[in-house]
């Protein structure tokens, strides 16, 4: 019971309204116009599905129906040039290299 208790209390802890709301404060400030000009800390902070549900009007405007054939295209672009891929990311060089080495 004392460890159900206690992980109960952090739970409880965790989702107090003010928390919450403390929380979300910091991160809306955090997120400024100035934040959000910066390429770099946009990607390492908002996930890929956040990125593309934010790049829904680039979509239109580039004629491309939404966020999944978008990644289609991204996809099938990766299969016809593996090569030029690798060039452009080299983590996954590094990860195809790390793998080889291993296997």
């Amino acid at each position: 019971m004392k460890n159900i208790r206690k992980h109960r209390e952090r739970i409880v802890s965790a989702t107090d309204l003010q928390s919450i709301q403390e929380i979300f404060d910091a991160h809306f400030v955090r997120f400024d116009e100035d934040f959000l000009s910066d390429g770099a800390k946009i990607l390492l902070w908002f996930s890929g599905k956040d990125i593309l549900a934010g790049m829904a009007d680039w979509f239109k405007a580039k004629a491309i129906a939404n966020a999944g054939l978008f990644r289609a295209k991204i996809r099938d672009w990766i299969i016809a040039n593996p090569e030029r891929t690798l060039e452009l990311l080299p983590e996954w060089a590094n990860l195809r290299k790390a793998l080889r080495k291993d296997g």
